[in-house]
Order: C-alpha cells, then sequence, then structure tokens
C-alpha cells in the first residue's frame, strides 16, 4: 500500500486492529504518544521527513520498521514493546532515542544505519541483535540485557564511530558477541564483559585515553560542561509553564548565544582530539560525543575504573583463548597501573636512572670520585628539598613516600625492560645471553686489568694483551659466569690452581662481581620463569 502523507499526523488512541503504513511518505511528523497498538504495526519501505514520537506507547504484536528511512528525530521513550521488534536495513538520518524502553520479544537492528542513537535504560528481554550496523554514536547505559546479544559493525566501517556501554547489565554475558568493535572506539566503563566474547585487536581503550585528555585539556574540558550546564537552565527556564514574553525572548537570545559559543569551543576542542580515538563527520557529531563525555562517561572516569576495564577486556581475550590480544593488552594494563602506584615517577624517571648508571658505573670500574660526586648532587637535591618545606617530620615522611614510590617506578621500569611486564620470553632470553656470553665473561672480568684506559693507546698496539687472554680462555670464563648465574656458585678451587696470572686476575675479578651476576640472574631468571608460567597458564 503506497501513500503520501502530506500532513503532520497526532493521535492519541487505541489502534485494536493492524496499522498498515507500507510504503509511505510522511512529510510531516507523526506522533503517536501515549498508543496503544493492539495488532501488527507495520512501516516496511517507509519514508519520515518529519519527526517520529511514540513517546508512553504500547505495542502489542510486532513492529516493522523494515527498509525504512528517517530523516529527522525518531524518540521510542518510556515506550514498552510485547512483541517482536525489527528495523531491517533502516537509516536514521539523525538522533534516535529508546529511553526507558521495553522491549519484551525479539529486536533485530541488522544492516541498520545510525547517525546518534541511545539506548538509555532500556531493557531488552530476548534476543538482540545488532548485526552489520553503522553509527556516529551509540550510548548504552544502565541498559539491561537478559537473553542472546549479538553485536557486529560492518567491516568497512569498524573503525568509524563512538560506542558507549556504561553500566550496562548483560545477563547471559556467555551469549553476548562483540566483533568488530575497535576498542580504540568502545566503552565498557563500569560493565562486566570478562565473560562474553569480544573479537577485535588488542589496543589501548577509548577511556584510556580520554582519561589523559581530560587532563591534559581541563581548562577546556571544563569550559565545555559549564556551557552545557548553562545551556540547561536556561531550556528549563524557556519550558517553565509561567515564564513571561519578554523572559521567553531573553532567553531565546541568550540560548542563541551560548550556542553559537558552544559551537566554537567544539570547533576548538575537535583540533585536539586525537582521531585514531574520536574522528565524526561534522561538527555536531562532535558536540554530541563531548555532551556524552560530560553527562555520562566522565562521572566514573578514575584511573581505577579504567584499570578494571583493562582487566575484564583481557579476561574477555583469556577466556576466548585469543591469548596474544590478552598479552598485548595486559602491556598497556601495566601501564596505566604504574600511573595510579608511582603518579610522581614519570617526572624525575629520566634523572634518577642517569643517576643510577653513574653509580653503577662508578662502581665497576673503579670510578670513585664520580660516584662521590654523584651522591654528592643527590645529597644536595635531597637538602635543598628540606629547605623548601616547613616542618621537619611532615617532610621526612614525605621523603620516605617519594622514595618509596621511586623504587616502585625502577621496579616497573625493570619489569618492562627484561619482560614486558611478564608477557614477552624472547626479551630476558636475548638479554640473558648478551649477559652470559658477552658482558659476565668478556668485560665483567677485565675492569680491573686496565683493558679499557685508552682506547688509542689500545688501539695502536693492537689487541690488549687482557683481552688476548680473556679470548684464549674464554670457556674457563663462561663456565664461571654460567655457574654464578645459576647459583651454583663460582668454583675458588679451579682459580687457585690458574697459573696464567692474567687469567687468575680475571677469574679473581670475576669473583668478586659473583653477587652482580646473582642480582642481575634472579631479575632476568624470574622475568623468564613469570612470562612462561603465564603463557602455561593460558593454554
Amino acid at each position: 500500500m503506497f501513500k503520501i502523507v502530506e500532513k503532520n499526523i497526532r493521535i492519541r488512541i487505541v489502534f485494536e486492529k493492524n496499522v498498515n503504513f507500507r510504503y509511505s511518505i510522511f512529510k510531516g511528523g507523526i506522533d503517536f504518544r501515549c498508543s496503544t497498538f493492539e495488532g501488527e504495526v507495520d512501516f516496511w519501505g517507509s519514508t519520515f521527513e518529519g519527526g517520529v514520537y511514540f513517546i508512553f506507547s504500547t505495542f502489542k504484536e510486532g513492529v516493522y520498521f523494515i527498509f525504512s528511512t528517517f530523516k529527522e528525530g525518531v524518540y521510542f521513550i518510556f515506550s514498552t514493546f510485547k512483541g517482536g521488534v525489527y528495523f531491517w536495513d533502516s537509516t536514521f538520518e539523525e538522533e534516535v532515542y529508546f529511553w526507558g524502553s521495553k522491549f519484551k520479544g525479539e529486536v533485530d537492528f541488522s544492516n541498520s544505519s545510525f547517525n546518534i542513537a541511545k539506548f538509555e535504560k532500556s531493557t531488552f528481554k530476548s534476543i538482540t541483535k545488532f548485526t552489520d550496523i553503522s553509527f556516529g554514536q551509540l550510548s548504552f547505559l544502565e541498559t539491561i540485557f537478559e537473553d542472546i546479544v549479538f553485536f557486529k559493525k560492518k567491516e568497512k566501517d569498524k573503525d568509524k564511530g563512538i560506542v558507549i556501554f556504561n553500566l550496562v547489565n548483560f545477563k547471559e554475558p556467555e551469549n553476548t558477541t562483540f566483533i568488530n568493535f575497535s576498542l580504540s572506539k568502545t566503552s565498557f566503563l563500569l560493565t562486566d564483559v570478562k565473560d562474553i566474547t569480544i573479537i577485535a585487536e588488542a589496543e589501548k581503550i577509548l577511556d584510556d585515553y580520554l582519561l589523559k585528555f581530560i587532563k591534559e585539556e581541563k581548562e577546556l574540558f571544563d569550559k565545555f560542561k559549564n556551557l552545557l550546564n548553562d545551556i540547561n537552565e536556561l531550556n528549563n527556564k524557556k519550558n517553565y509553564p509561567f515564564t513571561n514574553e519578554k523572559e521567553l525572548q531573553e532567553c531565546e537570545n541568550k540560548l542563541k548565544e551560548k550556542n553559537q559559543e558552544l559551537d566554537e569551543l567544539t570547533n576548538k576542542i575537535k583540533e585536539k582530539i586525537d582521531k585514531k580515538y574520536v574522528n565524526f563527520d561534522n561538527t555536531n557529531q562532535y558536540k554530541e560525543f563531548l555532551r556524552a563525555l560530560v553527562d555520562i562517561i566522565s562521572p566514573y572516569l578514575r584511573e581505577e575504573t579504567v584499570l578494571k576495564e583493562y582487566r575484564n577486556i583481557r579476561k574477555s581475550f583469556e577466556n576466548n583463548r585469543t591469548f596474544v590480544e590478552a598479552s598485548e593488552l595486559f602491556i598497556y594494563e601495566m601501564e596505566l597501573m604504574r600511573k595510579i602506584v608511582v603518579p610522581n615517577y614519570e617526572k624525575y624517571k629520566i634523572i634518577i636512572w642517569i643517576l643510577i648508571i653513574l653509580i653503577s658505573v662508578s662502581l665497576l670500574f673503579g670510578l670513585y670520585f664520580t660516584m662521590m660526586l654523584t651522591l654528592l648532587v643527590i645529597s644536595l637535591l635531597v637538602i635543598s628539598y628540606i629547605v623548601a618545606y616547613l616542618g621537619i617530620t611532615k617532610y621526612l615522611l614525605k621523603i620516605i613516600k617519594y622514595l618509596k614510590e621511586l623504587l616502585e617506578g625502577i621496579s616497573f621500569d625493570i619489569y618492562k625492560i627484561t619482560s614486558n611486564y611478564g608477557e614477552s620470553i624472547t626479551k630476558p632470553i636475548i638479554i640473558s645471553l648478551i649477559f652470559v656470553l658477552f658482558v659476565f665473561p668478556i668485560l665483567l672480568p677485565n675492569i680491573d686489568l686496565k683493558a679499557f684506559d685508552s682506547v688509542g693507546l689500545y688501539i695502536y698496539n693492537h689487541t690488549p694483551e687482557p683481552l688476548k687472554t680473556t679470548m684464549a680462555h674464554y670457556n674457563e670464563l663462561l663456565g664461571q659466569t654460567l655457574r654464578a648465574f645459576f647459583q651454583l656458585g663460582i668454583d675458588k678451587d679451579i682459580i687457585n690452581s690458574t697459573t696464567n696470572p692474567i687469567q687468575k686476575e680475571q677469574l679473581q675479578t670475576l669473583a668478586s662481581y659473583e653477587w652482580f651476576i646473582r642480582i642481575i640472574s634472579l631479575i632476568l631468571l624470574g622475568s623468564l620463569f613469570i612470562a612462561i608460567k603465564r603463557r602455561l597458564e593460558r593454554k
């Protein structure tokens, strides 16, 4: 049945029979708020050029908006669907709202395209399918899914659009699947997803980026937030029934100014947003996303909640045996954890490692003047910090806290360097081979034998004698290195029985640094053990 409806339709009625508007074109808006549909509702192949309102409406049988196009806003607010709901191959060019709606039958939005869609505080009681969909922004806040759920983005659009699942409850997580939803464009904040199936590449999640963005652009973000509050207050005043004409006109003028200011601020913020995470086609989509960031995401956005989100997604990967993705995601999780545990460490990280390297080199090569100078610099920094603060007790407690944080920060660095937080087996093996085959048996024994005194002189005299001895007796040095590295202890009898004076001194030098070899060994072998254990646990 083909119809063209030129006028607006506004009806409050109970439809006792089936409603058939197949292949119709609605030039104006349609308003069926507070209506009840006893039979099926069929808008197959229809086009809606005006707004569509089904607010507080009840549908007792199937609802069909298949191959339909909505050119203006669509409002299914606090509506109840008792039968199946089908929006196959439909296009929503503006906003669509399903706030507070209840879907008691099957729901299917397969092959549909959304601009901005909001399913907030809605309940889906039966099988729900969003298959091969595309969208600008999709948000589910405090939404409940009680049965099978399937979400899949179109392959060509998998890196487009933002989707928000905050405070969502999946009652059947083992029957819930997400495919082609990029983690860099999906928020699962305060949503338990560890038992659902997520098929996606491992990458930094959207909320991790937003957490950083809000901190770095706090001034702009707060300004946007305040502008939104002003606009909301003006809208409330404008809609207040006792507002007179003069006040109404003032509200309209102020709203116009504030909205213009909001657009300008949105464009300014848009330039600072990383397009890998947030990339829309127009300013309005950016503005709506920033609204969602203010109203939906930011109230719950904390380092702890983002860490929990990482952990849940990683467990989902592990439960679904996608261990490579789980391993990569664990590294992002640990990077965020170190920011929580050692928030001030990054500021002084470079200075700390320069000082550590200077002290280590000084100890190994006997450069005691350099070591004393380094310790003096550290002491001066500590004293100047003390002078800068009043209250010695309070200050000392602060120093202890910072020292603890610095040590933890160094531990995080070592853990990352040696094994990528226990996720790499290759790194500890390669580093161990470098130390065991080169550093310990070749460099370490020659530290006290002037093998490094004057590079130019030794080049002139060809190969240094100690290094010649090292190459000639490499097997003995390697053997003792391996004994120390694997915690067996250097054999003193072999040192005492050696007749070559240079070789004997090399072995004695190696023995004097046995403690150093053992410490390096514990770090590397411990990292290797953790990495192997984690791999085996995931098999």
